[in-house]
């Protein structure tokens, strides 16, 4: 049984460091490479766009605590969509996305008024394998316009008319796999910058009208390029630019020329993240990849090894996934794809009961439920553990708990089967969370085990008699049950003396409180002139109860005749 009353322990994370990121709910499918993803809010809610290489597009509602409900899926595993591109393409108020597919054309989806996504339009040339995307209004236009790096083609600029894409321009080599929209010079158009697996990373400067030209000023060479993401990580206004390849790399924007970033260049990487994830002025890096990943934060930069602990990663991005203000991550990988938050989960745990008392019979066993409420923010995962190894917690020792539960539950078995015997004894549950500062607490647990006890009178015997007539002595030996368990005794001799003669019923089942005489006799014709010695036992039917050994002594005395003197009568 167990006392009822409130115990809440506040296991809320404090402000994060940032130094310290964890884990929390994973998702999508286990059987697909991840290419993509990106988040969104609308209308109060945060969406996530998974693209995958053998799957749909899929869209998932995340709810607050971490929880990723997928909702719709857009195109067909047929299309092996590389990367996904936000923007207003048709001039309503509603998000939408662009998939660029490697095989066939690539497709919009325009957003709708409940946050999902209906088909907009096909573009392209199937055969070119678009391999990155990038949006943004580059001729100054109403709508957001592309940018697509294509595998089997060139750069190519489509421009946006309603819902409608025109190839406007196409540049470049054949082989480029990734494409970026960002402002590289001191002027006010966008440019371009470019990677691929045989051409050399590039910047194309734009005029303003959807027209780049290649900068030759910039002396880069290195190829192999797969992905690309920028930021200012020095805060001094310019976007430097980083490159996710076998020999991952960096630039730093002096005012429009791009100088290496040393350092920089000695893990493989699939996907780079730029992006204030530590919460701090400038931005930092995170690159995934089949070295592992890596995390840099803050210029210079500082390689946090432990924050980010998989290998892997095919992609990442950073989404405020809880609407906390703080940029959590998402990292992409061959399977279930994780989650990282970046901010504090502030969350509770209440236990129903304060402690636990236990209590049964010797032999038997008691259960308790142990019940778990949860608030707050976020989706934590408790979990239970004993010191002892007569309590066992029956089922799941851990269980994940989230604010739309209305409480979680744990069987607590134990059982004095496994103890010595009858006693108080003692415990201690602990709980513990993956909270980043490891919270925990622990619950005190008592176990009161009843069992039977005997008192048993006397302690010994001495009786004495002579041979003859028959005569015999009569002993009695009294056993109660004290204790609280039923028991049954056996009087027995140790030795069988010949002298002794047990009741005919010598043993008996008494419950608690019971009290039983057994009466034994003592024949002194069976004996020996003189001393005589013997010992009776009590033995219990249980182990752990006491019996005795109770001392007989029997002092026996020779026959005594009598003579008989009759009277003589004299005449």
């Amino acid at each position: 049984m167990a006392t009822s009353s409130s115990l809440t322990e506040d296991v809320s994370a404090a402000p994060v460091q940032y130094d310290q990121f964890f884990e929390t709910q994973p998702f999508g499918a286990t059987s697909s490479e991840t290419t993509d993803s990106i988040g969104f809010s609308f209308n109060g809610g945060t969406y996530v766009l998974e693209s995958a290489a053998n799957a749909a597009v899929t869209l998932y509602s995340v709810e607050p605590w971490g929880e990723f409900v997928p909702i719709a899926a857009y195109g067909d595993s047929a299309s092996q969509t590389q990367e996904l591109a936000l923007g207003n393409f048709n001039g309503d108020v509603y998000i939408d996305f662009v998939a660029c597919n490697a095989t066939g054309q690539n497709t919009l989806w325009k957003g709708t008024s409940d946050g999902t996504f209906i088909f907009g339009t096909s573009f392209g040339t199937a055969g070119m394998s678009c391999s990155g995307i990038a949006a943004a209004q580059i001729d100054g236009q109403t709508f957001d316009d592309l940018v697509i790096a294509n595998s089997n083609g060139q750069l190519e600029v489509w421009e946006s008319l309603n819902g409608q894409f025109v190839l406007a321009n196409s540049f470049g080599d054949v082989g480029f796999n990734d494409v970026a929209i960002l402002n590289v010079d001191t002027d006010a158009n966008l440019d371009l910058f470019a990677v691929g697996e045989t051409v050399p990373d590039q910047v194309w400067l734009g005029d303003g009208s959807g027209v780049f030209a290649l900068d030759a000023s910039q002396e880069l060479s290195l190829q192999g390029g797969l992905r690309i993401d920028y930021g200012d990580v020095d805060a001094d206004g310019d976007s430097d630019i980083f490159v996710a390849a076998p020999i991952s790399r960096g630039y730093n924007n002096l005012d429009g020329l791009l100088a290496a970033y040393i350092g920089l260049l000695n893990f493989s990487a699939k996907d780079v993240l730029v992006a204030p994830i530590d919460g701090e002025t400038g931005s930092d890096l995170l690159w995934v990849g089949p070295d592992g990943t890596r995390y840099f934060s803050g210029q210079p930069f500082t390689w946090w090894n432990d924050q980010f602990v998989t290998t892997g990663g095919t992609s990442v991005t950073a989404v405020d996934l809880d609407g906390d203000g703080d940029l959590d991550v998402i990292i992409g990988m061959n399977g279930t794809n994780k989650t990282f938050r970046g901010g504090p989960i502030r969350s509770t745990i209440s236990l129903q009961q304060s402690q636990f008392d236990f209590e049964s019979v010797m032999g038997a066993t008691d259960s308790a439920i142990m019940n778990f409420v949860f608030g707050g923010n976020g989706r934590k995962q408790f979990c239970m553990a004993v010191d002892v190894d007569w309590l066992s917690i029956d089922g799941s020792t851990c269980q994940d708990l989230h604010p739309d539960m209305i409480g979680s539950s744990f069987w607590l078995d134990a059982d004095s089967s496994l103890l010595p015997g009858p006693g108080e004894y003692s415990a201690t549950l602990k709980i513990t969370s993956n909270d980043p500062q490891n919270a925990s607490f622990e619950v005190p647990i008592t176990y009161t085990v009843l069992g039977a006890e005997l008192e048993i009178t006397p302690t010994n015997i001495s009786a004495a008699a002579n041979q003859g007539n028959g005569n015999t002595v009569s002993e009695a030996v009294t056993v109660t049950n004290i204790g609280a368990a039923a028991v049954t005794v056996q009087l027995a001799e140790q030795t069988n003396s010949g002298w002794i003669k047990l009741p005919t019923v010598a043993s008996k089942r008494l419950l608690p409180g019971e009290v039983h005489v057994f009466l034994v006799e003592l024949d002194p014709n069976l004996a020996e002139v003189g001393l005589n010695q013997s010992n009776l036992v009590v033995i219990p039917d249980l182990s752990y109860v006491t019996g005795a050994s109770i001392p007989v002594t029997f002092t026996v005395g020779e026959k005594v005749e009598w003579l008989v003197f009759l009277p003589v009568i004299i005449k």
